[in-house]
């Protein structure tokens, strides 16, 4: 992402949070709203992406908003990794996590430069974010080095 885009996006998400809705943002109820939202406008999106098939396995999400999709891969038992470049994003997943009671580990980079070792991760997962991002071959080279051979 260049350096004006990046900026650019910084400053949308860091003042309003992608699925932002009013209420009180400590708390469980409020995240449990975002999620409803969320999942009433892609109600696909439970049954299509099947979160529990990873339980066990090390998910990256690339560009986590407030953690909601992350939500689902940690209910489901997955270990759950990610990269977003806002910090407001960040510290709303970190508290949406924390409320829970999930562990999750969470980077502010770009998906340029992923930090995870090489064959690292079983599964990488993005949902509106990707082309947003002007050098997505780098985005994709490091998709492909952080997962395992046969991750997805």
């Amino acid at each position: 992402m260049n350096n004006h885009s990046r900026i650019e996006a910084q400053k949308q998400w860091n003042t309003r949070a992608c699925g932002e809705l009013p209420g009180d943002k400590q708390s469980v109820t409020y995240f449990d709203a975002v999620a409803e939202d969320r999942y009433l406008q892609q109600p696909w999106m439970r049954d299509y992406f099947n979160y529990e098939r990873f339980s066990g396995q090390q998910v990256l999400e690339i560009g986590i908003g407030q953690g909601t999709d992350m939500m689902q891969f940690a209910k489901g038992g997955a270990i759950c990794h990610g990269v977003d470049i806002t910090q407001n994003h960040l510290k709303l997943t970190a508290l949406n996590a924390s409320l829970r009671g999930y562990e999750v580990d969470l980077h502010e980079v770009d998906a340029t430069h992923l930090p995870f070792a090489d064959n690292t991760i079983d599964c990488v997962y993005s949902f509106g974010v990707l082309h947003h991002i002007p050098e997505i071959d780098k985005v994709v080279s490091e998709i492909h080095r952080v997962l395992r051979p046969g991750g997805g």
